[in-house]
């Protein structure tokens, strides 16, 4: 899933760089509930797409240790030409 839908995923990572940024500093005229609100959105994010969230596109080159257990991902890799 993730390869494939890698606008949808790209569009989730420009989300939470804006939400880094508005927490960052331009938050100060929100309410108490609304900057609750977009820190539990940009944690949920972050924790979903955290690890990916610098990448550029997708990747050239995927290394799979248990093809058993990563079947899936293989057969998305082989789709995209990886």
């Amino acid at each position: 899933g993730m390869m494939t839908n890698w606008k949808t995923i790209s569009n989730s990572i420009q989300r939470l760089r804006k939400l880094d940024e508005m927490l960052a500093g331009e938050a100060q005229g929100l309410t108490k509930k609304e900057r609750l609100n977009l820190d539990r959105e940009r944690e949920k994010l972050d924790k979903a797409l955290g690890g990916i969230k610098d990448m550029g596109s997708t990747p050239d080159l995927m290394f799979v240790i248990d093809t058993n257990k990563e079947a899936s991902a293989i057969l998305e890799a082989k789709r995209l030409g990886i």
